[in-house]
């Protein structure tokens, strides 16, 4: 999806795309830092590309 459209929301009640997808990966980051031994607990903002990447 383009970086334009990740603030899209099928509903009002919905988190945008891009929040979604940065909350799944930072999750992700979370229990594979916890495996690891290092735990990151800032999210980033969906709309950054270079913080997502």
């Amino acid at each position: 999806m383009p970086l334009s459209d990740f603030n899209f929301k099928p509903n009002p009640e919905i988190m945008p795309f891009g929040k979604l997808f940065t909350h799944i990966g930072s999750g992700l980051n979370v229990y594979a830092g916890v495996l690891h031994g290092s735990v990151s607990d800032n999210e980033p903002e969906p709309s950054n590309k270079t913080e997502v990447s």
